[in-house]
């Protein structure tokens, strides 16, 4: 079988970090706390990757 392969997630915003399966794709936006308001609600997360998986 082949390995499962975990992408680590962080919010440029709030440092808020995940870890995800590369086959789920990229965590959903959800509500940043730091995220600038916008109509009284604050913003998206803005997710980038902090790390790739190791090659074998």
């Amino acid at each position: 079988m082949s390995e499962q392969i975990t992408l680590h997630y962080q919010c440029r915003l709030c440092g808020k970090q995940l870890d995800r399966g590369i086959h789920l794709g990229p965590p959903s936006p959800g509500t940043c706390s730091k995220a600038a308001k916008v109509d009284g609600f604050h913003g998206p997360h803005r997710w980038v990757i902090v790390s790739l998986p190791k090659s074998a």
